[in-house]
């Protein structure tokens, strides 16, 4: 690379057992100048990002699930998934996070905005959060877990199965501030199922989601290829 960072290796595991070699392979039949080839996509989505997901977050998550304590496990259920959640919408726009200030469009110096953003777009979340919950969110959820180990203000994680249908199904509920942490694996699930049917669709902002797609795998791989 032109700035002297020193690239990943090819043999380094970027989903289960799939390398960055395996990825550079792949990605020459998934880029934009080639005809849209389906099942290559189905490959992308399926054994590297998911793949992706299920090894580094959802596997972790069901085995902190399976301790059945509720004995403060839903920290860190709910941490994972605030990290999961800025990769997702940075996948969404094929952008990547730098820390200062960007250099191009594909680059973001701060995590709020794209944090925000899946929360109030992406379906189930847009249904059940408006613009300044996310913020809220944001900043004593996320930001409480992440920076000090712990909620701020008056939110709590909780397991709704103690609550039955008081809170209407919600895995997220600002207006009670409460995150029901059981609740938000089936919500993950039912956005990557919405995404990959956008993925694998034709239409115009198909392609630009594909695209983003394409950007984000090659920077997890060290990839400066335009």
């Amino acid at each position: 690379m032109s700035d002297g960072k020193k690239c990943a290796a090819d043999n380094t595991r970027i989903a289960g057992t799939k390398t960055i070699s395996d990825w550079k392979k792949l990605r020459e039949q998934l880029l934009p100048s080639t005809e849209f080839n389906e099942d290559a996509w189905k490959e992308a989505f399926d054994q590297y990002f998911m793949q992706r997901l299920e090894t580094r977050y959802f596997r972790p998550i069901r085995a902190l699930e399976a301790i059945e304590e509720n004995a403060g496990e839903g920290f860190s259920i709910v941490a994972l998934y605030c990290s999961l959640i800025e990769f997702l919408q940075a996948t969404r726009e094929g952008k990547t996070y730098t820390g200062k200030k960007p250099s191009s469009d594909y680059e973001y110096q701060y995590s709020g905005p794209i944090f925000k953003k899946f929360l109030e777009t992406n379906i189930p979340f847009k249904y059940s959060i408006e613009p300044d919950q996310a913020n809220a969110f944001y900043k004593n959820v996320r930001n409480g877990l992440l920076h000090e180990a712990r909620t701020k203000g008056e939110w709590k994680i909780w397991l709704s199965l103690n609550h039955l249908d008081e809170y209407k199904g919600k895995s997220i509920d600002c207006d009670q501030e409460i995150v029901f942490r059981d609740k938000l694996r089936p919500d993950f699930y039912d956005y990557l199922k919405s995404y990959r049917t956008e993925i694998l669709s034709t239409t115009t902002e198909s392609k630009k989601i594909r695209s983003a797609f394409i950007r984000k795998f090659d920077n997890l791989c060290d990839l400066t290829i335009e």
